[in-house]
Parts: C-alpha cells; structure tokens; sequence
C-alpha cells in the first residue's frame, strides 16, 4: 500500500515538474522574443527604408511602362501591317512620360525608336487627322545632313497619345558622348557623375552642325525648336544630327523653359540662343550649367580657347541677346569646314497652305512679346564682351520706356474702370401736375435731358450746376 502511495507521489511530483519545466520554457522564449522586436526590428526596418523606397519606384515605373506596352501592342495591332514589336528599353530620356520601344518596319531589318507618350494639354495645333497628315508631311519634307529624321507621327486621337518613330542610333546622343555611358540605360543611372569635356576641334564642329540645323530650320519657316540640349542631338561618326523640333508642334516645354523665360521675354527665338548656350556650357565644362547666366567661377570650367568668350557673347550682361545666326557668325566658327553641308545642298521644303496654319497656330500658342534683333544690329566680338556697351541700347532707357507705357495703360484702364463703376441714374422724376394752367409744351423734356447727362458722364466732363429756368 505504502509502496502505491509512493508512485503516486512520484508521478505527481514529476509531472508538476515537467509543467514546471514548460512553464519556464514559454517565459523565456516571450523575454527572448520580445527583446528581438524592440531591440533589433526598429535597425532592421531602417537598414530597409532604402530598399523599400527603390522597390516602390521600379513597382510604380512597371506600372506604368507595363500600361505604356499595352498601348504600344494595341497601337501595332490596329495598325497591322506597318510596323512589328521588337523589345523594350529603359526610360532613356528626360522626360519622364515618355515610353522608349524598339520596333521595325515589315520586311525590313533596321531598328526603330517608338515613343509613346501622352498628348500635352497646351498642345498649339488642334489634336486631329487633319493636324497630324499636315505636321508629317511637314517632317517628311526636311531633307538637311545635321537634322534627325521623324520616320512617321501619328496623334492618337481616341487615347490622347503621340505616337513618333525615328531611327535607332545606337551609339546614343551628344549627352551620352559627354559623360561616356551607354544609351540603353535609366536616366537617372547615367548622368549622375562629371563628363568629359570636348576638345576645341569637337565643340567648333559640333557646335556649327547645330547651329547650322537651327538655321535651316528657321529658313524653312519653322517658328522656333525650343528644345535644344545636348540630350536632343544624335551622334553619328563625328556628325551632330538635332532632334526634338517636333516637341514645338505638341505644346512640350523644354527643361531650361522656366529658367530662362525671364530672359527671352517669351521670345522663343532668344530662348534657342540661351538654349544653345547652355549646350556649349556642358560640351565645354563636362557638367550642366545649373542657373540661368553662368557667373565668373563657372566661365572659369570653360578652359578651351575661346569659349568663355563666346558664352559671354552669348549671355550678354547687358541682355541684348544674339541670334542663331549671331552666333553662327561668331569668330570661334571662323574657318570650320562642314564637308557634308558642302556636298548636300539642302533640300527647300515647298509650304502648302496648312504647313502656313499649323505655322501660325505653333506661333500664336507661345504668344511672342516681341521679335528678336536683326542680325546686323550685332557685331561679332574676338575678346571678352563682359561689360562692354558699346553699340547697345542702355537697359535703363528701355526700362524707363516701358514704365512710362505702362503707367499710360494703368491710366487709361483707371479711366475705364471709373467710367464703368458710376451707379446707374436716379428714376426721372414724376412729372407735375397740369392743373395750374400750364399746357403740356411747356413741361421740360426729362428723357432728352437726361440722355444728355448720361452722355456728358460718359465722356468724363465736369459737371456743373444749373438752376432750373422754371424757377
């Protein structure tokens, strides 16, 4: 009996022991579990913000480059017969709306460029058929060595999209030339470093073929490129091709447009200039100018001879602004040879009616505050400009000008608006009574009176008091 008991004892005692035993286990395993949350998660969590935040981007740029693909295949679909898919790049350029595709026509080998992208809404041709027959066969007519060809536009009415096929350079543009990296690769992973800066012989070539494209253009009658940055020019064997003339047909700004409209004054012939100044900038300092007028210590960066004085021709402290074709004339260009621009002549393209419409619609949607000066008005400058004001006019005289207009205006619209705020005239009065005797001829005409007066308030006389002859 006493032997039971004990085993009983003994087994009570051991199973008290093993919920002991668990007991133990479960509260130290919450201790060690609890200091791993608020000792180590917080670090791991920061360690991954980066990441997170990269994740988030490439999920949302899939996103939406995986809508753009959707648009590109059905785009190629109901126009089957024309072009055929080949792959995918990266974003590329830019602008950050704008999807890159590689496609090629049927039957043919060569690869070429479709970019997608949606229509801007300050578009200054009207977004129809009719627009898009007249700006192609506009592109279709240039026929210059330094001009990037425009294969075929197509504005996509019922999605609102632009639809563009150029060739493919594959060696990339004059951006990707500076700072020495691959074409097909994210924008934000290629230009983040310093360039290379481009001998003296290259930035002469390169800067007359541009130069020389932009007056082609504006011979042909195109209003303005306003888009002109190293990005926009194409690199073939030691030839600068310019693209993006077509971003003035769809209302698309250029970067530097914010930064710069206070010094063209909405001239989008001066804002070219400017443009082009910053090009030569980075092709002669290997890094974008980052203001509007490059100061002393950055004219300093531009070592190869010549240059700093052709930016300070360029960025005119005075502000009188050069022309393309100023620039073009400038002693830095004197005795470059453009081989192919001699052995081309360039064909002149023959304007229809509608390319003149579609002219004055680009011309009217920039609204111009005034013309740019007339080449002969400039003289081409061999030394440093900064400070001279020889053979301009004083910025103070065409200030005070402008002061002495405006003030004019704001007189002439106080006059209006003093005259279009007096209160409406008190009701005639009642017309007295005929029972004293006298006759209806002699009661005073109110309406004829009182026009009169109306008349008179109008045309901002004085008003004067007069007694009444009745009294």
């Amino acid at each position: 009996m006493m032997d039971r008991t004990l085993m009983i004892g003994l087994m009570v005692g051991g199973a008290l022991l093993i919920v002991a035993v668990v007991i133990i286990l479960i509260f130290c395993c919450k201790r060690l579990r609890r200091r791993r949350r608020y000792d180590y998660t917080p670090l791991l969590e920061a360690q991954a913000l980066p990441v997170k935040l990269r994740r988030e981007r490439e999920s949302e740029r899939n996103s939406v480059r995986e809508e753009a693909l959707i648009n590109c295949q059905f785009y190629l679909r109901s126009h089957s017969g024309k072009y055929s898919y080949v792959g995918s790049l990266p974003n590329m350029g830019t602008r950050l709306e704008k999807h890159w595709f590689l496609v090629r026509k049927l039957r043919e080998s060569e690869d070429l460029i479709m970019n997608i992208w949606k229509g801007s809404p300050s578009c200054p041709v009207p977004f129809d058929g009719n627009s898009q027959l007249t700006i192609k066969e506009l592109f279709r007519a240039i026929s210059h060595p330094y001009i990037w060809t425009v294969v075929d536009l197509d504005l996509w009415e019922e999605q609102t999209l632009v639809i563009s096929v150029q060739p493919y350079a594959k060696r990339g543009s004059l951006k990707d030339h500076i700072y020495g990296v691959s074409p097909e690769k994210y924008v934000e992973d290629k230009y983040g470093g310093v360039g290379r800066p481009l001998p003296t012989k290259e930035l002469k070539l390169y800067g007359l073929q541009i130069l020389q494209a932009l007056i082609y253009l504006d011979e042909q009658g195109f209003p303005f490129h306003g888009n002109i940055h190293s990005g926009n020019v194409i690199l073939q064997n030691r030839t600068c091709r310019l693209a993006g003339y077509e971003n003035a047909f769809l209302g698309y700004n250029s970067h530097l447009h914010p930064v710069l409209d206070k010094y063209s004054k909405e001239n989008m012939q001066l804002l070219d200039s400017l443009s082009f100044g910053h090009l030569m900038y980075e092709m002669s300092a290997g890094v974008v100018l980052t203001q509007a007028v490059p100061d002393r210590i950055q004219l300093k960066k531009c070592t190869a001879p010549g240059v700093k004085e052709l930016l300070e021709y360029i960025f005119d402290v005075n502000g009188d602004y050069p022309t393309i074709r100023d620039i073009s004339e400038h002693d830095f260009f004197v005795g470059v040879r453009l081989k192919k621009l001699e052995k081309t002549h360039p064909k002149q393209i023959q304007q229809t009616p509608a390319m003149k419409t579609i002219f004055k619609h680009v011309r009217r949607g920039r609204k111009p505050k005034s013309k740019g000066r007339h080449s002969s008005t400039r003289s081409k400058k061999t030394s440093s400009s900064y400070g001279s004001v020889e053979g301009r006019i004083p910025k103070s005289q065409s200030s005070s000008a402008q002061d002495a207009t405006r003030r004019h205006s704001h007189v002439q619209e106080a006059e209006t608006r003093m005259v279009t705020s007096i209160p409406p005239p008190p009701p005639p009065p009642p017309q007295p009574s005929t029972t004293d005797g006298k006759t209806e001829a002699n009661i005073p005409q109110a309406d004829s009176n009182r026009s009169a007066l109306l008349s008179q308030i109008k045309k901002g006389k004085t008003l004067r008091k007069v007694e009444d002859p009745r009294v």
